[in-house]
């Protein structure tokens, strides 16, 4: 009993980490962006949101330009969205997050965007902090947020033809799907 035990271990030992390295899905290259702030024009709320881009306008509507002295800042390049998808997270409240994207993941339709993030105290004052981070174009058709090891939120990509309103694209694009409750 005690080698089958044994061997079963061991078995396990040496297939575990092709299974798990299956699990995790094809590596995919990430660029990190900063500098930028939510508008108050954004139309989002609540705690968190989880959101995509497929195109500058969309982009736009959410974010704005918030140039800082002292700090260096990295922009999307204008043509970004002509080969990228940018997907973002922000975190609202009196607490001022910071992040680090750990790796973007690839499964079939779904990316993965795993990151470490902590916080710090705000005081009173109310803080929108956000994580944007792009990847080349894909057939992806959702994004899952990792946060510390655990499942954050979702957000659906839509690709679609470029319409006369801005914000036609920009809800489709950033429809977030609600995360299941219970523990």
């Amino acid at each position: 009993m005690k080698l089958a035990i044994g061997m079963t271990a061991a078995l396990l030992a040496v297939t575990w980490p092709c299974i798990a390295a299956e699990d995790t899905g094809k590596k995919v290259d990430f660029d990190v962006y900063n500098g930028y702030f939510e508008s108050n024009r954004s139309g989002l709320k609540g705690e968190a949101s989880y959101l995509a881009f497929t195109d500058m306008d969309s982009f736009r509507r959410v974010f704005g330009i918030g140039r800082v002295l002292g700090n260096r800042q990295r922009f999307l390049p204008r043509d970004a969205f002509d080969t990228r998808t940018v997907v973002a997270v922000i975190k609202r409240g009196n607490r001022i997050w910071s992040y680090e994207v750990r790796g973007v993941t690839a499964r079939g339709q779904t990316l993965t965007v795993s990151y470490h993030e902590t916080s710090q105290d705000g005081g009173s004052a109310r803080f929108a902090s956000p994580l944007i981070p792009s990847v080349p174009k894909g057939k992806y058709s959702k994004v899952v947020f990792i946060a510390n090891g655990k499942k954050a939120g979702t957000a659906t990509i839509e690709d679609r033809p470029t319409t006369s309103r801005a914000a036609d694209r920009v809800f489709v694009a950033l429809k977030p799907e609600p995360l299941p409750s219970g523990p």
